[in-house]
């Protein structure tokens, strides 16, 4: 995946327009819990009205694959299985035109009969929200019995993948880190050793308007969230397991709500690395589709284009059209915009791994 970025990124930086690589989907806002370290929190609105619909999805899926879209992720604004039936019609037709899938879950309203559909049809990615080792840290931050839900749709995907004959889904699990679990990080990794999950990928807890303040790690907090950092990390490539923990930092942890400082110290990497300075790649290889339809190159709840609807606008059109460009111009001129202040970390780790990929292939390149 990393080569293609890169690929892609050469076209439109040599004035050659392509795809995107990722498309993001967001089917509803409606969520059956209510945690406390959900960005979302306190300010979910659910108008199931305004949701995009099903035939609507499946065309923007087969324009997203005549873009060569390589990866679909489905994620929230809610919980996708909260509109279990369009859900699943998204995922067939994803499988059906070839593109990676993933889907970002809170794992609890998993049924068996749901999970045998996804190992059956041989679904990429599963992606867990999980935010402590044990039930007492879990359930306080996502709700009462969470925990032991989610543990048994792993063992329930893994009974079946072995029944099936399957390798796929692939599991992995997503945690918010607060200071209430970051001084558990290595318990978190040992269950996922113990559980057999191929990833694990940790996102600092993001504050806005005030919502789940007390879940910010001070000064005390990062400086021990370091130090098992490091364990962490060794523990994850012993085992082989898939992460962005290498890219997390005291700096992310402790910007994590004003993230726009990090993206500025990260920007002179950029340009001592690519001759210019790029605060975010996202622009020129993904596309967010909101609940209602709107589009934007951010994650979520940050920016979306006024006028730029998939209700009434083709994908194509959407992507090679004004606003998108646009904003791409803006981005290169270093022009501080509203939205890059509201970004989360997990977008910063991305680009870093993708500045990582550039930095190798030039060294690569060289020889």
């Amino acid at each position: 995946m990393k080569k293609e970025i890169i690929k892609r990124l050469k076209d439109w930086f040599n004035g050659k327009q392509v795809g995107p690589i990722k498309i993001q989907l967001n089917p509803t806002n409606k969520c059956n819990l209510n945690c406390i370290s959900c960005y979302a929190r306190g300010k979910r609105s659910y108008n199931p009205k305004e949701e995009v619909t099903r035939k609507r999805y499946i065309k923007l899926i087969k324009e997203a694959a005549k873009l060569d879209v390589l990866y679909c992720d489905i994620c929230g604004g809610g919980e996708p299985l909260a509109r279990t039936e369009t859900t699943l019609a998204i995922i067939k037709e994803i499988k059906k035109q070839g593109i990676i899938g993933a889907i970002m879950t809170n794992g609890t309203l998993f049924s068996e009969k749901y999970i045998k559909k996804l190992v059956k049809i041989e679904w990429d990615h599963i992606n867990l929200s999980l935010d402590g080792h044990n039930k007492e840290i879990n359930d306080s931050l996502r709700g009462k019995g969470t925990f032991d839900k989610v543990i048994n749709a792993i063992q329930l995907f893994y009974y079946w993948k072995k029944k099936l004959d399957k390798s796929d889904p692939h599991l992995s699990i997503y945690s918010v880190i607060s200071r209430k679990n970051s001084r558990y990080i290595n318990e978190l990794v040992d269950l996922v050793i113990r559980l057999k999950i191929e990833g694990l990928y940790l996102q600092p807890v993001v504050v806005r308007e005030g919502y789940g303040q007390e879940l910010m790690m001070d000064d005390k907090d990062i400086f021990a969230f370091k130090k098992i950092l490091d364990i962490a990390k060794k523990k994850i490539l012993k085992n082989n397991i898939n992460s962005n923990i290498e890219f997390i930092d005291q700096s992310i942890a402790k910007n994590s709500s004003k993230i726009i400082n990090v993206i500025k110290k990260d920007n002179k990497k950029k340009q001592a690395v690519m001759g210019m300075t790029i605060s975010c790649f996202s622009p020129w290889l993904m596309v967010t589709i909101g609940t209602d339809g709107m589009v934007g190159p951010c994650p979520p709840g940050v920016d979306f284009f006024e006028n730029c609807n998939i209700k009434n606008k083709c994908l194509k059109e959407i992507w090679y059209g004004k606003k998108f460009n646009q904003f791409r111009k803006r981005i290169i001129e270093q022009e501080e915009m509203a939205c890059c202040n509201n970004c989360g970390s997990m977008e910063v780790i991305e680009n870093r791994s993708i500045l990582k990929a550039i930095m190798q292939n030039k060294k690569c390149t060289r020889k």
